[in-house]
């Protein structure tokens, strides 16, 4: 049986600026692609699982609570429509290797995903860090020391 997959990426964007634009018909990333708020999506589209990214983008800000807030009500978004969800923990990279400060704020966030997670039966965790440890040489890592490459994804 063929299976769809939607990709609904937004680079560049935190994960507090989307929980705003939920309902939105349209957000622009940084690349200047769009689609809609993960409200509006699910209430035009049915879905089996989602996997869910956040927070790579507000580690910067230290705002650790607030960003863990923002990916737990997007999270509580689609169980909302009865949708599972999968938890991906904010993945290392070369900022996270580089500076002590953004290195905090992740372990924090994903402190925070992982003790919610536990207690959240529609929400499976995957560290993403065990499954691609970040290193600056590796093929599943884009230059940019950021984004997993094609094979890393």
């Amino acid at each position: 049986e063929p299976h769809e997959l939607w990709v609904c990426g937004r680079s560049g964007l935190e994960a507090t600026e989307l929980l705003k634009k939920k309902n939105s018909a349209q957000i622009r990333d940084a690349v200047r692609r769009t689609g809609p708020g993960i409200e509006r999506l699910l209430s035009e589209k049915t879905f089996d699982l989602a996997f869910i990214m956040l927070g790579t983008n507000d580690l910067a800000s230290g705002e650790d609570e607030e960003t863990f807030n923002a990916i737990k009500k997007i999270h509580e978004a689609c169980h909302a429509v009865k949708l599972r969800t999968v938890a991906l923990l904010v993945p290392p990279s070369q900022a996270v290797a580089k500076f002590r400060e953004i290195a905090y704020s992740r372990e924090k966030v994903n402190d925070f995903l992982q003790q919610w997670a536990k207690v959240t039966p529609m929400t499976h965790l995957v560290d993403t860090g065990e499954l691609l440890p970040f290193s600056k040489d590796s093929e599943l890592w884009e230059i940019d020391g950021l984004h997993f490459s094609r094979l890393g994804s």
